[in-house]
């Protein structure tokens, strides 16, 4: 039979059949061509050996068939729930286009912050992914900018607050080197000195020329220490 991978192509199955067949019925290439090898041995079509092929996507159903009930805009929060229906209200949309896509803000905001706990042992993390799906003309982009509003808002905080922490790490970076430059040049350092240096955790300082050499880096969170030493 050689090798059950290809005896099993050989015999028509596809290599997706083989996948979802192995997946299924939790089953080796080895044990599913030893069954299909003794029903083709018997006479039997091997291709109908571990129930019914498949034949394709399923249609699919078009959206304006799917019967959904109405959004529950009563069981947001109070605050939430009261700008959802006056955007709803301001933009002419659905509050079920609204009140989704504020699920999405909420999960953008708890991120790293809260987790569901399930059970005792089984945690998962705030993650909800949402789209609005409407023709043109239908004010999404309206609504999604009223909710990401807060958001944008934040980000722009925090992008001035990180410029002015990464100038000022720039700043400290280039003093710190020259620091280090001048004390190589001067070998002011006496045998198996040590120089510790103190910059921000992303900052990759210098190699230095011998006889000092880098070692290693220790993280403290947003800092970072670094020990030069002199060899003898």
């Amino acid at each position: 039979m050689g090798d059950p991978l290809n005896y099993l192509l050989e015999l028509g199955f596809t290599l997706d059949e083989v996948e979802t067949l192995k997946n299924r019925n939790d089953f080796t290439c080895q044990e599913m061509a030893d069954a299909a090898k003794a029903i083709v041995d018997r006479g039997g079509n091997p291709l109908e050996a571990f129930g019914p092929r498949a034949t394709g996507w399923e249609k699919p159903i078009p959206f304006d068939e799917i019967q959904t009930p109405d959004f529950p805009v009563e069981a947001l929060p109070g605050p939430l729930g009261a700008f959802v229906e006056c955007l709803a209200e301001s933009t002419q949309t659905p509050e079920e286009m609204g009140g989704t896509l504020s699920l999405g803000v909420l999960a953008t905001a708890f991120q790293r912050r809260y987790e569901v706990e399930v059970t005792r042992d089984w945690r998962e993390p705030l993650c909800l992914y949402s789209s609005a799906v409407a023709p043109p003309g239908e004010r999404k982009s309206a609504v999604i900018s009223a909710l990401n509003k807060p958001i944008y808002e934040y980000e722009a905080e925090v992008r001035a607050v990180e410029a002015a922490e990464i100038a000022q790490n720039q700043t400290e970076r280039a003093l710190l080197e020259k620091a280090l430059e001048a004390i190589a040049k001067i070998d002011i350092m006496t045998e198996n000195g040590i120089i510790v240096c103190e910059s921000a955790a992303e900052s990759a300082l210098p190699e230095l020329a011998a006889p000092y050499a880098k070692g290693r880096d220790y993280r403290y969170g947003k800092i970072k220490i670094t020990l030069y030493h002199r060899a003898v």
